[in-house]
């Protein structure tokens, strides 16, 4: 279980943020993708969320499926933070730890993230698991995906393609960190 974050920002920050996706909202696409997951995939399926929403997206998933469709699928954690370029000129970076007690060889790994901007997390998750075990197929699932992205990445799995200005962020905040479901707009 992961333990609820405690923000860097203070209160007033959260004062300009606004409703974007409800926690409804969210369920239905959860749901909505483990229904396209499970119906389009045979033989040995493992999850990998990508950092802490990635791994809640994914253990979530997995349940939906286990409950749904009595199938269990082996859900494991991928740190990308060493594989990303620095956004600033700050050449350190943030080190988290994986978590994969389970062989990829001859399984289909699903890379799973919270939402899309530029690809640049997926191009390093990409590079991230080529320090396990070859995977037999390899897809990428996100529960937003923003028509911005730069690099060329396939996601075969799409929650919601949403439009908004470059500029807008959006936060995905789940019940197991920030004790609400929301996906939530800011400038």
């Amino acid at each position: 279980m992961l333990e609820k974050k405690e923000s860097h920002r203070p209160k007033e920050y959260y004062k300009f943020m606004s409703i974007f996706i409800s926690e409804d909202k969210i369920n239905e696409i959860i749901l909505q993708l483990a229904d396209k997951i499970y119906n389009s995939n045979s033989g040995d399926i493992v999850f990998l969320g990508l950092g802490d929403n990635g791994a809640i997206l994914a253990n979530r998933l997995s349940s939906k499926i286990q409950k749904e469709y009595e199938k269990q699928i082996l859900v494991g954690k991928l740190e990308v933070g060493l594989y990303k370029s620095p956004e600033t000129n700050d050449h350190f970076v943030t080190i988290g730890k994986s978590d994969i007690r389970f062989s990829l060889k001859n399984k289909t790994v699903i890379l799973i993230t919270d939402q899309v901007k530029t690809g640049r997390t997926m191009i390093a998750a990409l590079n991230a698991l080529s320090d396990y075990s070859e995977a037999d197929i390899v897809k990428c699932c996100c529960v937003i995906f923003r028509n911005c992205m730069r690099r060329p990445i396939y996601f075969e799995y799409i929650g919601e393609t949403v439009s908004v200005p470059e500029n807008q962020q959006l936060a995905c905040h789940f019940y197991e960190t920030y004790g609400e479901d929301v996906i939530k707009s800011y400038v």
